[in-house]
């Protein structure tokens, strides 16, 4: 094989390499900071009036179908809140897809190209918002966001604080 076609192969298995670990699908969930980060990103990729689709996917052992819509809430309301990034809520579509092998997940997409997919723990809320602990969180920053709009969450609190 000549030099030139080694040189090329070589810079088009870089950029594929690349390219596939900065979208590709990860193998732990995210945690409370990751979602932050790539919420954030998202939404500063997708610029003003541009599309984000976020479809939820229920993983291995999920089997309540309002998790995804609490995760789904989750994402819209932090990308198109006023606390947060103010987007118009017509630029995040949300909608769920097909269960999949593994952690349950949120796949996001901009412009309609996959951008992104958030591992979430089984039969957990997506969590963001404040990500400090409990005990020096405002308690009105995450009251928009699951568990915490949970009225079982809330009582459970409301005991423990007594």
């Amino acid at each position: 094989m000549s030099k030139g076609f080694m040189i090329a192969l070589g810079f088009i298995f870089a950029v594929s390499s690349a390219s596939a670990q900065v979208i590709g699908v990860k193998t732990q969930p995210n945690n409370c900071e990751d979602n932050l980060h790539a919420l954030n990103v998202v939404h500063q990729v997708a610029e003003g009036a541009d599309l984000i689709i976020i479809i939820a996917r229920l993983g291995t052992g999920e089997t309540r179908r309002n998790i995804n819509l609490r995760r789904l809430h989750n994402a819209q309301t932090y990308l198109a809140s006023e606390l947060y990034w103010k987007r118009d809520p017509k630029t995040v579509v949300v909608a769920e897809g097909e269960r999949v092998n593994g952690y349950g997940r949120l796949e996001i997409y901009v412009r309609g190209v996959f951008w992104d997919a958030m591992l979430i723990k089984r039969n957990s809320d997506l969590l963001v918002g404040s990500c400090e602990p409990d005990d020096i969180r405002p308690k009105w920053v995450d009251a928009i966001f699951y568990p915490f709009l949970d009225e079982k969450f809330r009582k459970s609190k409301r005991k423990g604080e007594r």
